[in-house]
């Protein structure tokens, strides 16, 4: 049976392949209405490609020109905070930087705590090179009104990038501080900012948005001081409806997943922190750093990956940084074990105001000086 089968086969396969030899298709002839075709398609095609890379333009849903003639659906924060920073009054003597996780740091308990006025600059997916250009851009600002810094520094901010990245790159404010790279990184990026799946989809999402408003309050809020708020979640939490252990467990993997090739500290963004605080130092502007806490079932789920290793290579160079005189380091990695609600997270690595409120007093070295807002 299966010889006869392959018998079969092979018959049809040598009976095809002749046909094929012997009657070959012909190519198709030209006819005099292939020109006008072929204009036509082009010309849909460049056309297509106009109205999308306009749209892209100037609704600029990822904050990348600066034209956005419609609210983004992708926050541009470094834009965003330094618009703010700019105009806040007084000016504030303490400023907060770090990643997503410490855009909840409270300036206002900074302001109770200290008597000094204080503003929250940390942004989305931040490197040492945020860092280093947000105080070169609020030296630039007010050159004597900032006197301390306080970094919420985690292992990915120091994780390798190649150089500056793009939201960095693409910011109206911050570009300019980042050194010769700006440019080469812009022209890469040219073409996902006006054609990429990204931008189109969030500006047909901001058109949307504009033409039917969202019926529930927006996920995140960020105030004249900086502070990033989550006002359904905080209203959930105060009314003990936040459902904070399926979130954080939801989170997990893709916050691991993180760490999957993260062999080691980038050397580029560690040089750049080590710049910052030799110019802090300078400048007499006193710097502490910080790692701000997670939550305890991502410390648990973390134990075997790279977040240990990375974690305590992080350690080790804020203290050896303390050692030089360049800044302080505080331990705040334990704060929830130690009695901050660990219901107050949005997911493994963002907190609420209890949680944020512990930070700041921990940071700053005083105890219960700050009530949750």
């Amino acid at each position: 049976m299966h010889r006869a089968r392959a018998w079969l086969c092979g018959f049809v396969g040598a009976a095809y392949l002749r046909v094929r030899m012997t009657h070959p298709h012909l190519p198709p002839e030209a006819t005099p209405l292939d020109a006008g075709f072929l204009r036509t398609f082009h010309g849909s095609l460049v056309a297509l490609l106009a109205v999308v890379a306009a749209l892209s333009w100037l609704i600029d849903p990822l904050g990348a020109f600066g034209t956005g003639i419609l609210p983004p659906v992708i926050t541009a924060d470094r834009d965003q905070k330094a618009a703010l920073y700019r105009d806040r009054r007084p000016p504030p003597a303490i400023v907060i930087l770090g990643s997503s996780r410490s855009k909840t740091l409270p300036a206002r308990c900074v302001e109770q705590l200290t008597g000094q006025p204080a503003f929250n600059f940390a942004v989305n997916g931040a490197g040492a090179e945020d860092f280093l250009a947000v105080f070169r851009f609020i030296r630039d600002q007010r050159t004597d009104s900032v006197r301390e810094l306080l970094i919420g520094l985690d292992p990915e901010t120091l994780q390798g990038s190649g150089g500056a990245h793009r939201a960095l790159e693409s910011s109206r404010f911050l570009a300019r501080y980042v050194g010769g790279r700006r440019w080469a990184g812009r022209l890469r990026t040219l073409g996902a900012d006006l054609f990429g799946w990204q931008a189109v989809h969030g500006s047909l999402e901001s058109i949307r948005r504009a033409w039917h408003p969202p019926g529930r309050p927006p996920e995140t809020v960020i105030d004249s001081d900086g502070v990033q708020r989550y006002p359904e979640s905080e209203h959930m939490w105060r009314v003990g409806t936040l459902a904070a252990s399926g979130r954080v467990a939801a989170s997990i993997p893709g916050i691991l997943s993180r760490y999957d090739a993260f062999e080691a500290l980038d050397p580029g963004r560690v040089g750049d922190l080590e710049r910052l605080a030799r110019e802090a130092r300078s400048a007499g502007v006193s710097v502490t750093a910080f790692i701000p806490p997670l939550h305890p079932a991502l410390e648990r789920a973390a134990a075997g990956t790279a977040w240990r290793p990375r974690t305590e290579e992080t350690v080790r160079l804020l203290q050896a940084l303390e050692a030089q005189g360049l800044l302080r380091y505080v331990e705040t990695r334990g704060l929830v074990g130690a009695g901050a609600d660990s219901t107050a997270f949005v997911d493994g690595v963002h907190f609420l105001a209890p949680v944020a409120v512990k930070v700041v007093e921990a940071v700053l070295g005083r105890r219960d000086g700050c009530a949750v807002q």
